[in-house]
């Protein structure tokens, strides 16, 4: 078994990270949206919501 340290601090960055509106890109670039399909749109849009808040949940059940 492998054991790592987390620190506040990569707990911050990991939200930071998730919560950055997936719309502008891997690399947060600009406020132009790469997908152009409303259907695709909504799809990546619910699940970025799905797995932001599945993390989320995990960080703070981690934290107690």
């Amino acid at each position: 078994m492998k054991v790592y340290i987390v620190t506040e601090e990569d707990l911050e960055r990991l939200k930071t990270t998730i919560d950055r509106d997936p719309e502008h890109g891997h690399d947060g670039g600009g406020s132009q949206s790469s997908v152009n399909d409303p259907g695709k749109r909504m799809i990546y849009s619910e699940a970025h919501r799905f797995y932001n808040y599945q993390v989320h949940k995990w960080i703070g059940e981690i934290k107690k």
